[in-house]
């Protein structure tokens, strides 16, 4: 997948709406039309949305938990190959908890029938100053006093092992409470997340990274010291 080029056609996709006057129709659930085209056109695999998660990474209660978007190689294994939550920041709603779950959701979702690793995506698109303001600038009451909540989770260059389970106390909750979202009884200690692409028109972002997720990670359980 050319992260760049995903990047780079979603903020003109956003653009072009703006100057047509349909600001206001756009949201996450919009966010599919430039996307899913996108990767219907470049990716020559098949394309499904709203992809369930396993039966054991679904909440005891509320909706059933989807992947946004699942690129499927074609033949009788139906073999992911690629796997894209999206987020849209409109800086009206805080985001910080769906974000985590995100997350963490990317980095621990296994297929029993698939060997072969699949990439995993996480995608924020939005208004530039809203981006700022929901990820790059919202903070967490820590141990240490206020922390920046996703400083080392997504990153604005490279990438970042990220302290999952020895997080600091204004950030390991929320790890902690994804945890609960999706039924695990313990957080992977670290994982990876690394910065792919990222782009501007006009008023909007786009920002692209990649999450890693280690065959034999290994794992903090509730209850443990740290």
């Amino acid at each position: 997948m050319n992260h760049s080029d995903l990047a780079n056609a979603i903020v003109h996709w956003l653009e072009y709406e703006r100057l047509c006057g349909r600001s206001n129709l756009l949201s996450e659930a919009a966010l599919k039309a430039p996307v899913g085209e996108f990767l219907l056109s470049t990716q020559g695999h098949s394309l499904e949305v709203e992809v369930p998660y396993p039966k054991e990474m679904q909440p005891a209660k509320g909706r059933p938990r989807s992947v946004d978007f699942c690129l499927r190689r074609a033949g009788g294994g139906r073999v992911w190959t690629s796997i894209v939550e999206s987020k849209w920041a409109n800086g009206k709603r805080d985001l910080s908890q769906e974000v985590f779950d995100d997350l963490l959701r990317l980095e621990h979702v296994r297929r029993s029938s698939q060997v072969e690793p699949f990439e995993r995506v996480f995608l924020l698109a939005g208004q530039s100053k809203a981006i700022v303001q929901d990820i790059f600038e919202r903070e967490a009451n820590g141990a240490d006093g206020r922390v920046r909540l996703f400083e080392g989770v997504l990153p604005q260059t490279g990438s970042a092992g990220v302290p999952v389970a020895n997080a600091p106390a204004g950030i390991v909750k929320y790890w902690h409470e994804a945890a609960i979202n999706i039924g695990l009884k313990g957080l992977p200690l670290t994982m990876k997340t690394k910065l792919v692409a990222m782009a501007s028109a006009g008023t909007f972002d786009c920002w692209v990274w990649r999450i890693s997720s280690a065959r034999n990670r290994k794992i903090w359980e509730f209850g443990e010291q740290k």
